[in-house]
Parts: C-alpha cells; sequence; structure tokens
C-alpha cells in the first residue's frame, strides 16, 4: 500500500466512498470476514458456478452463493476495499458486489464470466475486477472473439470499467495471433505486477511471472515477486512478497470418497492467506480507480481510465513501456 501511496491518500482523506461499488468477478467472497464484514452488498451479489452452488445447497446452506471456497476472491476483495482488522485495502468504504465466475477450483466457463460482466453492469458496478484470464489463438475464433467484445462493449455502456490481469506466464502479449482474456478485449484496464525482490529493496521491480506487451499493458500494480529470498514469519522461513489478506471460512482442501467437502482449518476466521500474481496487482488498480470515482462521477469509464493512466509513476522513465505501461499505480495523485 505504502508502493502505491495508498497511505498518503488516507493521511489526505480519501478512503472511498459507499456509493462507489467494485464487482469482484473471482471465487466468491468471505462476505463477513473481519476484513469484509459490512462492505459487500449480498443483494446485488449473484454466482454463476452451478457446480459450487450444488456444494452450497447441501453443504452450507445457509450461506450466501457467493461463499469462497477457493480464498483467491476473499483475497482480491480485501485489496480493493477493506476495514482493515487484518490487512488493509486500498479503500476502506467502497461497496463491494461479489460475482462468483470461478469454482472451488479456481476455473470457470468463459459463459460464465460474461454472465458475470453483464450481471455487474446491470446491478450498477462501477468498477468490474477480473483477477482471471486465458487465451486463445485468433483464427477460427472469430464468433468467439466477437461475443466477447460485444460484452466488454456493453458494460461500458453502463458506464463500467474493466480492469484484467495481464497473466503469469512471463509472457509477451503483443503478438496479434493470439486472444488474451481479456486483455485483448475493448476498453480494458490491463494490469502487470511488481514487487520487491529483497526485504528492502524496491518495490517496483518487475515481477518474474508478469506477463508483458507494448501497447497491450496499461498500468502494473503490486503483486508480490520472488528471488529466492526468505523472510522470518511465525510460521518459519517462506517468500516474503506475498499479498495477504484473511483465509476464507469456507476455504476447502478437498473432498471425501463420499463427496463430503473438506474445510482447511480456516474456520475461526483468524487464519491469514497469501497469493502472488498479476491477479493480486489487479485489485489494487481497481481500488485506485474506486477512488477516481469518488472525484469524477458515475458512468465515466473511459475517463477513469485516463485518470488511472496519466497518475501512474512512470518507472522506466516512459508511458509507452512493455513490462510497465504507463506507469506503477498512484493511489494519491490518482485521488487528489
Amino acid at each position: 500500500m505504502r508502493a502505491i501511496k495508498a497511505d498518503q491518500a488516507w493521511a489526505a482523506g480519501r478512503l472511498g466512498s459507499a456509493g462507489v461499488t467494485v464487482a469482484i468477478l473471482d471465487t466468491g467472497i468471505d462476505y463477513n470476514d473481519l476484513d469484509l464484514n459490512g462492505l459487500v452488498d449480498l443483494s446485488r451479489s449473484a454466482s454463476f458456478v452451478p457446480t459450487d452452488d450444488s456444494i452450497t445447497a447441501h453443504f452450507f446452506p445457509t450461506r450466501n452463493l457467493i461463499t469462497d471456497y477457493n480464498g483467491h476472491g476473499t483475497n482480491v476483495a480485501a485489496q480493493v476495499s477493506s476495514k482493515a482488522v487484518a490487512f488493509a485495502g486500498v479503500t476502506s468504504r467502497t461497496t463491494l458486489i461479489g460475482v462468483k465466475v470461478l469454482g472451488q477450483n479456481g476455473s470457470g466457463s468463459v459463459s460464465g464470466v460474461l454472465e458475470g460482466i453483464l450481471w455487474a453492469a446491470d446491478h450498477g458496478a462501477d468498477v468490474a475486477n477480473m483477477s482471471l484470464g486465458a487465451s486463445f489463438a485468433r483464427a477460427g475464433n472469430g464468433q468467439a472473439i466477437g461475443l466477447i467484445n460485444r460484452t466488454f462493449n456493453y458494460a461500458k455502456s453502463k458506464g463500467m470499467l474493466i480492469v484484467v490481469a495481464a497473466g503469469n506466464s512471463a509472457s509477451d502479449l503483443a503478438p496479434d495471433a493470439t486472444f488474451n482474456a481479456y486483455c485483448s478485449a475493448p476498453h480494458v484496464v490491463c494490469v502487470s505486477a511488481v514487487g520487491p525482490v529483497t526485504p528492502t529493496g524496491s518495490p517496483d521491480v518487475f515481477a518474474f511471472y508478469s506477463n508483458f506487451g507494448l501497447g497491450v499493458i496499461d498500468v502494473a500494480g503490486p503483486g508480490g515477486n520472488s528471488a529466492g529470498v526468505t523472510s522470518t514469519w511465525p510460521w518459519g522461513l517462506d517468500s516474503f512478497s506475498w499479498v495477504w489478506s484473511l483465509c476464507s471460512k469456507t476455504l476447502l482442501a478437498g473432498f471425501q470418497s463420499n463427496g463430503t467437502p473438506i474445510l482447511a482449518g480456516c474456520q475461526s476466521g483468524g487464519f491469514i492467506l497469501g497469493f502472488i500474481g498479476t491477479r493480486q496487482a489487479t485489485p489494487h488498480a481497481a481500488g485506485v480507480a474506486a477512488l477516481i470515482v469518488v472525484n469524477i462521477g458515475h458512468g465515466k469509464p473511459a475517463q477513469v481510465k485516463r485518470v488511472l493512466e496519466t497518475t501512474a509513476d512512470p518507472v522506466n522513465g516512459t508511458r509507452d513501456d512493455p513490462f510497465f505501461g504507463n506507469g506503477r499505480i498512484n493511489a494519491a495523485r490518482a485521488a487528489l
């Protein structure tokens, strides 16, 4: 958070607004964990993962359908907006809606993702965070690409900005032969990842796993990094450059032979979980976008994107960089 100057935004009173909504298209959200309780609007949340819905109906009938069996969505949501009982998010007042498009195994269908985008756009989301992705050849897939593009165009027409992860394959996204879902879709903010590789080093080192691409990457955000460096944590030596959150209370470790789910041990709500990737960089950018909406108003996704880009800090001295795009996001400059 200090790397993106979020602490300076907070000091200036820029904490976000409950009147701004960010949709989290992911594995769901542990909506009543200590950092997120009261920030998630369940009345506008929805699941598009039938297999998870069946698990909920049979084994967790008191839980909302967006309950998170994977942990990833909860981690992502808390980077955007958090009450900071355990971990701070970019904002502390932004309203979240959970749009479950990925299941307990972390995967989902393109149709479910597109349904989730439409749902978010139709239910008042100012920003949608998509910490997910895939890729496929453009040749022979014109119909699918056309459907994706129409969906993203519709979201823009409804006033919703979509922020997407660049992906974690250390690949160049610039070649046109591949459609990179969803950085190749129109109107999106495509986010690469940065992170420190030593405990006291620069937070703006390009992440070893992050995809890149000239003209494709819009901005960079903190996603964690690694160079074999470890740090001492209460549980022992581990990679220090992770993005942390509270662990979802319904995180699953697997299933018994009869199909009964096995909880991973996070039921108390006090355990933490770390992730690393462009999927963690993306919600940092979505949180900054939510701060921008407070300033410029609803229904202006192109303007929000422009402010997000022009207020970023160029890392290599240019705003046309294949790794950092316009630069690493700066919450204080964007929000003031």
